[in-house]
């Protein structure tokens, strides 16, 4: 699973980009949308083809659904820990 680190270090941004990405603060660019389009291996056609509110809904969607699934295997992990 993809942490928020890694989808930075991998896209080349800093980890507060990618948060302002996730909410909305700012709208991804190009070479980001390039970049992502081969992190989430669909084709820049469908990132690209209506660059703004639909995919930036979808690109930041994305983003959220891999850090709600960090969150979760993060309280799992620590689950274990604990036990």
């Amino acid at each position: 699973m993809f942490k928020q680190k890694d989808i930075s270090w991998i896209l080349e941004l800093h980890p507060t980009k990618i948060s302002k990405l996730e909410k909305g603060a700012i709208e991804p660019d190009y070479k980001f949308l390039d970049r992502l389009s081969i992190l989430l291996q669909v084709s820049k056609d469908e990132l690209n083809e209506d660059a703004h509110q639909e995919n930036i809904r979808y690109v930041t969607g994305r983003l959220k659904l891999f850090r709600e699934m960090n969150d979760e295997e993060n309280k799992e992990s620590n689950q274990e820990e604990s036990e």
